[in-house]
Parts: structure tokens; C-alpha cells; sequence
């Protein structure tokens, strides 16, 4: 987690690969304990990367046009997360096999340890229990 949070400190691109419901604080697993995202992170669903939510990636211009929309600049430090890595794992791949960025790293523990601990700012946009 130190280098996490190093990574917080040092500007890196903190890259939340889940649904944008989970991003915006809208919904939660309920292993997770607390609603919303890293602060500062960005979004970009893993399951955009698919054709029509298929198992064929998208091609190498389009998965950079999903990057650019979603203002994620790249070739910057870029730490990818996700609930259970599985979706973070995919925006790994992405980046650096298919894009080329060699500065990604994926954050094991993800959103689980991050929320888990009380310390831990996250971010929610919309709370619907107020």
C-alpha cells in the first residue's frame, strides 16, 4: 500500500476501471466498504474495451480514443484498480501491451483495502442517501 499512496503524493493517474455506478458512489459491493473512489481518479469501465460488451477488444485506435475522451493522459505514472483486479487487470493489459505504456501499475488489494481503511479519503460524487 506505501507505494499506492506514494503514487497518490507523487501524481500519478489513479485509473478506477469499474462501472462509473460504483465511481460516482452510486452503488458499492458489499465487500467494499465504503461508496465512491480514490480521490482524484478517473474513470474509464473496463467493459468499454469490448465491441458490444463482447469478448473482441476494441482496435488499438479506439482503446486510445477512450482514453483521450475520458481525460486520462497517457505515458504518465498510471496505477489501474478496480474491485476485485479482474477489470484493472484488463486496463492494465491495455495500456501496456496494446498502447504501449510501460508506467502502469496495478494496484493488487484495489478499492477493497482503500475503502477498508477509515484513514483513506474517497471520493463520492453522487450520494443518494442524503
Amino acid at each position: 500500500l506505501s507505494d499506492i499512496e506514494a503514487g497518490l503524493m507523487g501524481g500519478a493517474i489513479f485509473v478506477d476501471y469499474r462501472a462509473t455506478a460504483y465511481y460516482l458512489g452510486i452503488s458499492r459491493l458489499e465487500d467494499v466498504g465504503r461508496y465512491g473512489t480514490i480521490p482524484t481518479a478517473k474513470n474509464l469501465p473496463a467493459d468499454w474495451f469490448t465491441t458490444d460488451a463482447g469478448g473482441k477488444l476494441r482496435s488499438r485506435a479506439q482503446l486510445r480514443k477512450l482514453y483521450e475522451l475520458r481525460e486520462i493522459p497517457f505515458g504518465l505514472p498510471h496505477i489501474a484498480f478496480s474491485n476485485t483486479n479482474e477489470r484493472a487487470a484488463l486496463g492494465w493489459f491495455v495500456a501496456t501491451e496494446i498502447l504501449g505504456n510501460k508506467n502502469v501499475q496495478l494496484y493488487e488489494a484495489s478499492i477493497r483495502e482503500w475503502a477498508a481503511a477509515p484513514t483513506r479519503r474517497m471520493h463520492r460524487q453522487i450520494n443518494l442517501d442524503e
